[in-house]
């Protein structure tokens, strides 16, 4: 009986999104052993599947959107966060707890960020599973009060209006947010 992928590879252009994702999906779980059918990249079935233009086109989208993901992922995390002066003597705890923000908002906070939203702990124990990361988090937080070290949460919404702010005041701080520099040529 053929695979999955090779009655998608033979059907229109239309199911080459399902082509794709089994491809994906079936190759990245099973050893080059288990697989009976060829190994399809996602380049091949761009280009057997779509024409030039379209092939550009649809790496284009699915690389924005991919680069969205990530960066709606990362910034929560750090940005806004205090940074460490060079040449400041700080221990790894501290210097990792400081600069990092926890994002709260339970299972699908968790899903979203995969597992990331533990950033403080995720930096503390980088080699640990993310599933494992939430268990540690009542650990590290009860250590941190008891010496002392400020461990930041926040919730999601919370920790994006402090990302806008911190880049706002980054970005914005040398000028007047409201005085456009073409509105200000033409009322000379």
């Amino acid at each position: 009986m053929p695979s999955t992928v090779a009655i998608a590879l033979r059907r229109p252009a239309k199911n080459f999104l399902l082509a794709l994702l089994t491809a994906v999906t079936f190759n990245s779980t099973k050893s080059k052993a288990e697989t009976s059918t060829p190994d399809f990249s996602s380049r091949d079935l761009l280009s057997r599947e779509l024409p030039v233009g379209m092939a550009f086109a649809f790496l284009g989208v699915q690389l924005a959107v991919f680069g969205l993901y990530m960066g709606a992922s990362f910034a929560p995390n750090h940005k806004g966060m205090p940074l460490i002066p060079e040449g400041t003597q700080l221990d790894f705890l501290r210097k990792q707890v400081l600069t990092s923000r926890n994002i709260r908002g339970g299972w699908w906070a968790t899903w979203l960020f995969g597992g990331l939203n533990y950033q403080i702990e995720h930096h503390l124990f980088p080699s640990m599973p993310r599933p494992h990361l939430a268990k540690t988090r009542h650990i590290v937080r009860e250590y941190c009060a008891t010496i002392g070290v400020p461990y930041t949460e926040a919730s999601v919404m919370r920790s994006y209006g402090i990302v806008i702010a911190y880049l706002n005041q980054v970005g914005l701080s040398a000028r007047n947010t409201f005085d456009c520099p073409m509105v200000g040529e033409l009322r000379r």
